[in-house]
Order: C-alpha cells, then sequence, then structure tokens
C-alpha cells in the first residue's frame, strides 16, 4: 500500500504542514462531509413520509425517530401524517435543496481556497528548490545533467498539486465512512455485503497498481529527461549537424524517447479508467442483491423502495469516492520518484546550508598573495589523482602563465584557486589565511572560461550577469568595458550597451563574447584574473590583441592564464609547465 514516509515527504518538501491555513482547510473538508452525508441521510426519512402517512405505526425501526423529529401539527392523535403529499414534497425538497445550495457554495469556497493555497506553495517551493540547485557546490554541479535539472523543475508544480490530490482523497475517505455508517445502521447485512466487496475489489487495485506505478514513474520521469536533453543537443550542435547533414539520428533517438514516454502516459491513464467501470457494474450486482435480499426480508414494497433508494444514492455516491481514491493513490504514485528527487535534494542542501552556519567568514582585504601548498585532487570516480602535491604562489599584479596538453589539469588547477572545488589535501591560503575562511572570493577573483555563456539579453545585462537593472553599477560597467577593450565595438552598435547578444552570444563575433567574458569577470574588480583557455577559439591576430589587452591591465591585477599554446603567454612574468600532474618553472 501507499507508505505513510511518502505523505510525510511531501509535506516536508512543500512545508504546507507549517501552515496555519492547512488546519482550517481540514476543518472545512470535513464539514463537507458531513453536509453530503446528512444531504444522503435525509433522502431515506423524505422519501418515507411521502410513501407512507403511516411510516411512525408502520416502522419499527424508525417510527420513534420520525415521531421525535416531525413538527406534533404534521401529526394526529393516532401518530398518523396529515400534511398532504404535495406540502410534504414542498417542504422537504425545499429543505433538501437548501443543504445542496449550501454543499455547493461551501465546496466552490474551500476549493478556491485550497487553489489559492497550492498557487502561493507553488511559488515558494519552485523558488525555494530553484535556490537549492544554485547552491549546490560546484562539485554537486559536476555530476547534475543540465536536462534532469530542467525536467526536475518542470516538474515540481505536481508536488504542490498533490496536496489537491490528498485533500480530495481525505474528503471522500470522510464521506465513504459516514455513508456507510448510515447504511449499516438502515440493513446491516446488504451494507456488509456492500463493504466487502468495494473496499477489497479497490484495496485488490491498488495492490495490482503499486509496482507497475513505481517503475512507470521513474521511467517516464527518466524518458522526458532524455527527451529534453535530444532537444538539448540537437539544438546546441545545430552548425555541425546541419553542415554534416546528421539529422536522422537525432530524429530517431528523440522519436524513441517520445514514444516510450507517451506509451507510459497511456497506460497510466488506462489504469485509472478501468476502476470506474468495475465499480459500476458492482454497483449493479449490489443494487440486484440488496434489492432481492429486502424483498425476501419483506414483502412491503413501500418500506422497501426508501430503504433501496437510499442504498441506491449512497452506492452513486460511494463509486466516484472510491474511484477517486484509487485514483488519487496512482496520482500519488507517479509522483514517488520525483518526490524522491526532491527530498533528497533537501536534505543535500540542509546539510550544506548547516555547515555554512557553522562558518565564522571574513572578507579579503589588501591582497597581497594567494598560495597553493601542496594541493592534491582525485575526482570521486577517478583512480589516480589529476593534481598531486602540487605548489604555486600568486603575487599582487603578478603575470603568470600555465601551459599543459588537453585533459592534464588546467582547467581544475583554476577550479581549486578559484575555491568552486576544494583540494583532497594540502592548503590554499590568501594572504596566510585559509582560503575557505573567507567569504567573498567572487570579489577578489574574476573567472573567465573556455566557452563564455551569454544570456539572450543586452551586453550590460551580460556583463553585470545576475543583477537587476536598477542595481547594475555604471562605474563599474564602464571600467570593465574599458578595460577588456570594448568600447570601439559599443560605440559602432546603433543600440550601444542595449545591444541583444542572441542566445549564447551567436548574434556576435566569437572575440566580441570572449571580450563579454572578461568584462563581466573584471565587473567586481577582482585582484586575481584567472582565464581557462580564453583564446583556444580564436584566431591569432584576436588572441594577440586580447593578450595585449590583458598585459596592459596586469598593473591593476594579477593574471593566471592557462592555454596549450607558448606564444600566448611568451610575455608573462613567470610561465609553469604543468605536465603529469607536476609542474616545473621556467625562469625567464
Amino acid at each position: 500500500m501507499f507508505k505513510f514516509t511518502h505523505l510525510q515527504k511531501i509535506f516536508k518538501i512543500t512545508s504546507a504542514h507549517k501552515d496555519k491555513k492547512s488546519i482550517y482547510l481540514f476543518f472545512f473538508i470535513t464539514l463537507i462531509s458531513l453536509l453530503e452525508v446528512l444531504n444522503i441521510g435525509l433522502i431515506l426519512p423524505f422519501f418515507s413520509i411521502l410513501l407512507d402517512e403511516n411510516i411512525i405505526s408502520n416502522s419499527a425501526k424508525f417510527g420513534e425517530i420520525f415521531k421525535l423529529v416531525l413538527p406534533a401539527s404534521w401529526l394526529d392523535n393516532s401518530n398518523t401524517i396529515i400534511k398532504s403529499k404535495i406540502e410534504i414534497l414542498l417542504i422537504g425538497g425545499s429543505i433538501l435543496f437548501l443543504l445542496y445550495l449550501l454543499k455547493f457554495v461551501l465546496i466552490v469556497l474551500i476549493y478556491a481556497s485550497i487553489e489559492k493555497f497550492t498557487q502561493k506553495l507553488k511559488i515558494k517551493v519552485c523558488n525555494e528548490y530553484y535556490k537549492r540547485y544554485i547552491n549546490l557546490p560546484y562539485k554537486e554541479h559536476l555530476n547534475l545533467k543540465t536536462s534532469d535539472i530542467l525536467n526536475n523543475m518542470t516538474r515540481i508544480y505536481e508536488i504542490p498539486n498533490s496536496l489537491v490530490t490528498i485533500s480530495n482523497i481525505l474528503l471522500e475517505c470522510i464521506v465513504f465512512v459516514f455513508i456507510s455508517i448510515i447504511l449499516f445502521k438502515i440493513n446491516f447485512v446488504s451494507t456488509l455485503m456492500l463493504f466487502i466487496l468495494l473496499p477489497s475489489v479497490s484495496i485488490l487495485i491498488m495492490k495490482f497498481n503499486k509496482s507497475k506505478l513505481l517503475v512507470w514513474s521513474k521511467d517516464k520521469h527518466e524518458f522526458n529527461t532524455a527527451r529534453i536533453g535530444n532537444i538539448q543537443d540537437f539544438f546546441r550542435s545545430v552548425k555541425d549537424i546541419k553542415i554534416l547533414g546528421k539529422y536522422k539520428n537525432f530524429f530517431n533517438q528523440f522519436n524513441y524517447n517520445v514514444s516510450k514516454h507517451t506509451e507510459l502516459i497511456k497506460k497510466e491513464r488506462v489504469l485509472n479508467y478501468y476502476p470506474r467501470y468495475l465499480m459500476e457494474l458492482l454497483l449493479v450486482f449490489s443494487s440486484l442483491f440488496i434489492f432481492y435480499y429486502m424483498f425476501k426480508q419483506s414483502n412491503n414494497i413501500v418500506e422497501i423502495l426508501p430503504q433501496l433508494g437510499l442504498f441506491i444514492i449512497g452506492g452513486l455516491r460511494l463509486m466516484p469516492s472510491v474511484n477517486k481514491i484509487i485514483s488519487g493513490y496512482n496520482n500519488l504514485k507517479n509522483l514517488n520518484y520525483l518526490t524522491e528527487i526532491f527530498y533528497n535534494l533537501r536534505a543535500k542542501s540542509n546539510i550544506q546550508m548547516e555547515k555554512n552556519k557553522n562558518l565564522n567568514l571574513s572578507k579579503v582585504e589588501n591582497f597581497e598573495n594567494l598560495y597553493l601548498n601542496n594541493i592534491s585532487y582525485k575526482y570521486e570516480k577517478a583512480n589516480t589523482e589529476i593534481i598531486a602535491n602540487l605548489s604555486l604562489g600568486i603575487k599582487k599584479n603578478q603575470t603568470i602563465g600555465i601551459i599543459g596538453n588537453s585533459g592534464i589539469g588546467k582547467s581544475t588547477l583554476l577550479d581549486l584557486i578559484s575555491g568552486l572545488i576544494k583540494p583532497s589535501s594540502g592548503e590554499i591560503q590568501i594572504n596566510g589565511q585559509n582560503i575557505n575562511k573567507f567569504c567573498n572570493l567572487n570579489e577578489v577573483i574574476g573567472y573567465v572560461p573556455q566557452q563564455v555563456y551569454l544570456v539572450n539579453d543586452s551586453i550590460e545585462n551580460n556583463i553585470a550577469v545576475g543583477i537587476e537593472k536598477d542595481k547594475i553599477n555604471k562605474e563599474k560597467i564602464s571600467k570593465a568595458i574599458k578595460l577588456s577593450n570594448l568600447e570601439n565595438y559599443i560605440k559602432k552598435l546603433s543600440n550601444g550597451i542595449d545591444t541583444i547578444v542572441g542566445e549564447n552570444g551567436k548574434l556576435i563575433s566569437g572575440g566580441e563574447r570572449q571580450r563579454i567574458g572578461i568584462a563581466r569577470a573584471l565587473y567586481n574588480n577582482p585582484e586575481i584574473l584567472l582565464l581557462d583557455e580564453a583564446t583556444s577559439s580564436l584566431n591569432n591576430e584576436i588572441s594577440e590583441k586580447i593578450i595585449d589587452d590583458l598585459l596592459k591591465i596586469s598593473t591593476e591585477l594579477s593574471i593566471v592564464f592557462v592555454t596549450h599554446n607558448i606564444k600566448h603567454i611568451s610575455r608573462f612574468e613567470k610561465i609553469y609547465i604543468l605536465d603529469k600532474k607536476l609542474t616545473s618553472y621556467v625562469n625567464k
């Protein structure tokens, strides 16, 4: 059956149990359930009175109840009902109508409140878990796939929506229990038969669905992630694919994942459909049996008809209850895999936040030097260290070039210097203190990757990426543009600094894209500028111009430039060769 721990995880992810509104909604859901039961419970006395004016005398089971409930003006001395059928119909019908109207109004108001409640939860949960992804350590991001994050964040709305499902299940369970109590009171044997059939079949259906839904939930999520990955791969490589004309394999992979994903959706929907029609079949069978059983007990059709009517109406109301409970169960089971993903993310980010709470961080003041002392680093799944016992010193306003072959660990070294990842052993110090003691490394260290990613926005917003428009420092923008030698380029543009660069900068040249990346790294006035193969994708002429510009600003900051081309760093103060995890110093 459905595990209670799964519900606990949903509540922990959404924090819905901490909101007082959820308690009020529970109360009103119970109130709706009671109204629902009252409406159905009144059907028996209404039709009994309407059919038999001597119901008090003729019914041993309900006679005394009718005598207490009915007004004295309705009865004569022999306890016979003297009101006309029309009057009873009008009064009783009006009471039933008003109760159903009250239920309708309450349902509209309560479900509007539930939707409002879940809408706020959607915003809160979506923002919270987006932040949790952002705040994960860089090392964790290395193990994440973009398609996974996109799929997870696209589907996260389903978790707050599950609270509506839980509310519906709760409502239907309360209705089911109370209607069953009424039916047991009316006719124990007939209700017992109904009770054996409906819950037993429901439990069998849920047992039958359970294993399938758990597997399908995981597979459906993974096929959808793969589908998103297919789309990303194609449009990231669209130039190469169009030149090569290699569309078929991309289409076949996409088609495979779409087909598998939609096949699982179809199967899930079939599982949701068939219980309803099975319940209808059971209800017809039960009604015939109950009618036969009642008729065998008593030949008084006037006494039997109201009870049979109540059973049929009660059964018709119980049938959708059972359907909704099964459907809700299936929906919650479908969420099992997604819930586990976000629950694990929550646990992982909580550990990280707890670690950060205990840190007493300070700011770097008056940068003088950064030292790497015998550091080593090994990736989780690697057998050997990519960097071993490496030492390096970076002094204020110094230019350092690091050369090495691809895959030798140059990018890893820059990630260590920037504080993105922590060494397996050894220590990195700024001004003689461990780098982990500082909170403003992003202000001290600027980083230019090999492939600068630009958002589909203006040049200004790409330089000050992640900063709100009205909070951008114009002086910093101007300085970054000047130091990165973007001034002349921007002056030639009709929209200047507000020019849209396109997705990943596809509307501008590669050289200008790199310069915007350099300007972005310089925006915070860093003390150290790290460049990871920043000119490898550019021709020699553009590369030399960028390096000339970097050397001009080296009086204002330290520069560490890693490359596989010795010519790019030939004018740097110090050059280190990174070779098989060891460094050797070349003195100029």
